[in-house]
């Protein structure tokens, strides 16, 4: 591509230098037309005068009578005009005009009477008055002979500048060949040397051809005759021939108007004769252009083809090596550019190899930590293989490595005893003891220094506040050695990162341990109080409501003893119920305290016998539905989980005003559903959440104390009820939660 910009570039300044010298050669070319033009004019003038100056000099003296009668009377007048006529340029005759453009004298004509019937002599004698030199008609053919000619015709004056008459001469320019010795000049074997008058007509010709006729440029001639203005150019194709309507050839024009008379020279010439030279020029310069273009490109293909051809060797090269070893080199190149080029991407390829193993090496190494972090081994054993992955990367022996947590300590050594890690941890702290500072957060402090011909590798990172760790390796490293810190970063980093990691999970697990134990103290404590109010109510006050009982039995059998008192037995009747009524209430109480069916028959029978006792107590038809009969919950799962179904059903009994009830219990992989469904009057739930505590009634304190049991356990609790269409209440415990081995 650049190849062919600069050819571009160098045939375009060749052309250009081609332009430039062809413009400038047809420029010389038409200046010198121009100066034959201007010389051929000055010398037709020059004639003219001369000759007109020649008569005038000899009938001057003649005419200085002042009668126009007396000078009409004088043939020695007639005598000097035929006598002084001769052999000047006005062959076609010579007149004389009084003053008042009368005429005096003609020859060869005897008779002046011609002169006013072909001349205009008034018109010609007012423009003569007017100037001071000879002035030259337009081109007029006479009556006698039908002969074209010009006249000149100017004043003749006294020594004080009056006008004693007119002179005029007739002159036939074609005749007389006023032409004639420019026709060898430099116009060619095809140029035309033309005399025009003020009308552009073409009075005198080197070539007879346009004799008499008025030239196609006319109009830009006449004007240019005028205004005395010279041209010159190239004649463009839209002029015709005005003969047989074909579109002329190219030609060049100079043309020049004589300096005082109305008339002016043109010299035309075809262009391929006028500038022949210049574009012979143009074609030798367009050839040689060509050929320093050709010999450019050859060259330049040989540049490129030596450049491209090791390159594309080079390329094969590096492809080959492509997957290789780094014991694979690339051939030889020479010692030319390609082959430094080939000595730098053999350079640059083995130090990428070594930058892609050690890059490996680190990534496996952090991988490696990451993976010993996760098999929860303990933070000794983490920092044990960081320290060995360090002391690998140094390629040293010996080190220790520390990790400062929450004000503990956990450090591990290799080949360094408790001497020698005193010497090292001294030796750091003189060398830093007034500018040592700590590392920022995620930044490592790398320092090496060397002791005992041993050089010590000091890191320090600082991930937290409350979370450094420091490593001190020491070992012999290799003169020039670049310690890379960002890949000992990156190993802290990691071994920081797993570590804070594995602490924090042991610190959850421990919070989670201590929360289970927290719900195991309180749901035996809740139950053990249950126990002990249960025992004390049946060991006191169901043994005397008991023991009331029998004895308002025994006073009923000896009412008959009491006849004064006719409604003493139905008084006693109605102690002895209310006091059953009394025992059996308590005896219910001490059942929803503790049901002694939980402990004996476990949790799914339990749920049977407290809907039995529903439909039996309230007229409730309960049913229980068990996706899985062998539930894996621990007892204290197993009576948290009963109190939320107990207080759902106290909840439908005090509220629902429901005739069914549906429990079902399911436990899939992951956790343990039951739900509690019933066909009552239904609620809306956003009404509990927004009615506070203090406020609730019936629905509000069962709900809430049915989500607290249920966050114990670590479940959610969802309600869905509306107005009208009962209300499921939906129980989810995660299986970690309830398991067997939960506590």
């Amino acid at each position: 591509m650049f190849t062919v910009i600069g050819s571009g570039c160098l045939l375009g300044a060749i052309v250009a230098q081609s332009w430039v010298m062809v413009s400038g050669t047809v420029e010389r070319l038409l200046q010198e037309r121009m100066s034959l033009a201007r010389a051929t004019g000055s010398y037709l003038e020059e004639v003219l005068h001369h000759d007109f100056d020649h008569i005038a000099a000899a009938l001057t003296p003649l005419m200085r009578e002042k009668s126009d009668k007396a000078l009409r009377d004088r043939p020695e007048i007639r005598q000097a005009l035929s006598t002084s006529y001769f052999g000047t340029v006005f062959k076609e005759g010579a007149f004389i005009l009084d003053a008042d453009a009368n005429p005096i004298a003609n020859v060869p004509e005897a008779d002046p009477l011609f002169l006013k019937q072909d001349l205009d002599l008034k018109s010609l004698t007012l423009q003569a008055r007017a100037s001071s030199l000879p002035i030259a008609s337009p081109l007029l053919f006479l009556r006698t002979g039908h002969r074209p000619v010009i006249i000149l015709i100017g004043s003749i004056k006294s020594s004080d500048s009056r006008v004693l008459g007119f002179l005029g001469g007739f002159i036939h320019p074609a005749s007389d060949n006023l032409l004639k010795p420019f026709e060898k000049g430099s116009i060619g074997t095809t140029g035309t040397l033309q005399l025009l008058d003020a009308t552009g007509a073409v009075i005198a010709a080197t070539r007879e051809k346009s004799l008499f006729t008025v030239t196609d440029h006319g109009s830009l001639l006449s004007s240019a005759i005028k205004n005395k203005k010279e041209i010159r150019g190239r004649c463009h194709a839209c002029h015709e021939d005005q003969k047989n309507g074909h579109a002329r050839e190219m030609e060049v024009l100079a043309f020049a108007p004589l300096p005082t008379l109305s008339l002016g020279i043109a010299i035309r010439q075809p262009e391929n004769e006028a500038l022949a030279p210049a574009f012979v020029l143009e074609r030798r310069l367009l050839v040689l252009g060509l050929g320093f273009i050709a010999l450019f490109l050859v060259f330049t293909g040989l540049s490129v083809y030596s450049v491209v051809s090791p390159l594309k060797r080079l390329t094969r090269a590096v492809k080959q090596l492509e997957g290789t070893g780094p014991e694979q080199k690339l051939p030889s190149f020479g010692k030319d550019e390609v082959g430094q080029l080939a000595s730098a991407v053999e350079l640059w390829r083995s130090r990428l190899e070594s930058e892609v193993r050690l890059t490996q090496w680190n990534l496996s190494a952090l991988q490696e930590i990451a993976e010993y972090s996760s098999r929860e081994i303990g933070v000794e054993a983490v920092l044990e293989k960081g320290l060995k992955i360090l002391l690998e990367f140094l390629n040293f022996s010996k080190g220790s490595i520390e990790l400062v947590y929450h004000q503990k300590i956990f450090s591990i050594a290799n080949g360094l005893s408790g001497p020698d890690l005193k010497i090292l941890r001294e030796a750091l702290e003189f060398r830093h003891e007034d500018s040592r500072k700590e590392p920022g957060k995620n930044a490592v402090v790398l320092e090496v220094f060397e002791l005992q011909q041993q050089t010590v590798v000091s890191a320090r990172l600082s991930l937290m506040e409350d979370l450094t760790i420091s490593s001190l390796l020491t070992g012999t490293l290799p003169p020039g050695t670049n310690l890379e810190q960002r890949r000992i970063q990156s190993i802290l980093h990691q071994i920081v990162m797993s570590l804070a990691n594995l602490l924090l999970h042991e610190e959850a697990s421990r919070r989670h341990k201590q929360s289970r134990e927290f719900l195991q103290k309180m749901l035996q404590t809740q139950e053990e109080e249950r126990r002990r109010i249960a025992r004390e109510l049946h060991d006191t006050l169901a043994q005397d409501l008991a023991a009331h009982r029998l004895e308002l039995e025994r006073l009923l059998g000896h009412a008959e003893s009491y006849p004064a008192d006719p409604q003493f037995r139905v008084k006693v009747k109605q102690l002895e119920e209310k006091a059953h009524d009394m025992l059996v209430g308590l005896r219910q109480m001490l059942l929803d305290l503790r049901p002694s069916v939980l402990d004996t028959m476990g949790f799914l029978p339990a749920l049977h016998w407290h809907l039995e006792r529903l439909k039996k107590e309230h007229g409730i038809l309960g049913k229980l539905s068990v996706e899985n009969e062998k539930l894996r919950i621990s007892p204290e799962t197993e009576v948290a989980l009963f109190r939320i179904f107990q207080e759902g059903l106290q909840n439908i009994v005090q509220h629902a005003e429901a005739k069914n009830v549906l429990v079902t219990v399911e436990q899939n992989t992951s956790e343990l559903l039951m739900s509690i469904e019933d066909d009552g009057k239904g609620f809306e739930p956003s009404s509990l959440e927004a009615q506070p505590i203090v406020h609730r009634q019936g629905h509000g304190l069962g709900v809430l104390g049915m989500k607290e049991r249920t966050l114990l356990l670590g479940g959610t609790l969802t309600i869905q009820s509306k107005p009208g269409e009962g209300a499921t209440f939906m129980i989810r415990i995660p299986l970690d939660k309830i398991a067997e081995n939960f506590l």
